[in-house]
């Protein structure tokens, strides 16, 4: 997911000329409906994005899908809260009996 946002970003900050025929038919047109910046400015804006993400933000951006962000969430809720070690597994099993595990092997 991060590469499909940077090689956006890459595009969007290049010249027409080197835009994919996606990028500049359907994804430009949005941004500028959206944003009502130019296609100047964004270019612009993606070229500084793309510049900060890269050089500035590299180590510092995570980014996942709304069920991962999710999922650690309730992970570390899951500690706070209950006092659960972070490695602690509850599923159903087919016959709807709850089993816990830790560290891969059940009790």
């Amino acid at each position: 997911m991060k590469e499909r946002i940077l090689d956006s970003l890459k595009e969007l900050a290049g010249t027409p000329e080197e835009r994919n025929t996606s990028t500049q038919n359907q994804l430009l047109p949005l941004l500028i409906a959206e944003t009502r910046l130019t296609e100047e400015e964004i270019q612009r804006k993606a070229g500084e994005a793309l510049r900060l993400i890269l050089h500035v933000y590299s180590d510092l951006l995570s980014i996942g899908t709304i069920d991962s962000f999710s999922h650690r969430i309730i992970r570390d809720l899951r500690t706070m809260i209950f006092g659960l070690p972070r490695d602690f597994k509850c599923w159903r099993s087919t016959d709807d009996e709850i089993i816990d595990h830790r560290c891969g092997s059940p009790d």
